[in-house]
């Protein structure tokens, strides 16, 4: 009988142990249970029994543990600045030789430059040459018996004081301008005088063949392109590329074709 009382005492203490030790490790804070009431007899047994039992502590709430904190973020290291390093600089091409500039000539006078929009004025041509064809025959003089032998001898067999020639001519020159310079140049005699009739240079010999000399109808007709003006000499004015002839006559044209 008393060992069974010396059991329930022992067995009443592991449960209190137990359930304080079970509250420890749950953390929960539900009231503690409070166990039946053993048997009065038995407990007074056991209180006299058993040694003084020390009062078990109440459990105490388990301390939940503390939310972390955010840990701040370590501050990032200073940052110095550190000294940049020159990168390296590549060798300097060397220069070009120097290309001789082209030299300008040298311009006389100082120059306009003319205003936008404005026509550049054309730059003077020279005037081109002009020339003409020129002849001088006496072939009927040749065929006329009426000729002095004297004169005969002096003429050309041929009939040509001069033959077909190309003679450059200004612009403004006449026939008998032409014909002056000709006669010159070629060393042919040549004798003219002024006609108050025509207002004009008369021809009175070339080549020492002179107007009357083969009958009182003889002297000089000049063509030009074929055609026998009725006008001086003096006033008829040539053109590039035109044709004169001067022919002898012993019958006042006839016998050259004027008329």
């Amino acid at each position: 009988m008393r060992l069974l009382g010396k059991n329930k005492k022992i067995t009443a203490i592991l449960f209190v142990m137990l359930l304080a030790f079970v509250l420890v490790l749950g953390g929960c804070t539900k009231a503690e249970e409070v166990p039946q009431a053993p048997d009065p007899a038995m407990a007074q047994e056991s209180e006299e029994a058993a040694p003084p039992v020390e009062t078990a502590e109440e459990p105490q709430e388990a301390e939940l543990p503390a939310a972390e904190e955010p840990q701040e973020e370590p501050p990032a290291p200073d940052e110095t600045p550190q000294e940049s390093v020159p990168a390296p600089v590549p060798p300097e091409p060397a220069p070009p030789e120097p290309v001789p500039a082209p030299q300008e000539e040298p311009v006389s006078g100082p120059q306009e430059t003319p205003a936008p929009g404005a026509e550049t004025p054309e730059t003077p041509q020279e005037p081109q040459s002009a020339s003409v064809t020129f002849s001088i025959s006496c072939e009927t003089a040749l065929a006329s018996e009426e000729l002095d032998p004297a004169i005969r001898e002096v003429l050309p067999a041929d009939g040509w004081i001069l033959g077909t020639i190309t003679v450059e001519i200004e612009e403004g020159e006449s026939v008998f301008d032409v014909l002056q310079r000709v006669c010159r140049d070629h060393g042919i005699a040549f004798e003219h005088s002024k006609s108050p009739i025509y207002d004009s240079a008369y021809i009175e010999g070339i080549g020492h063949l002179y107007e009357f000399d083969c009958g009182n109808l003889s002297g000089w007709e000049y063509s030009v392109n074929g055609w026998y003006p009725n006008y001086g000499c003096s006033k008829a004015y040539l053109s590039d590329g035109d044709v004169v002839c001067w022919k002898y006559t012993c019958d006042l044209g006839k016998d050259i074709g004027a008329y």
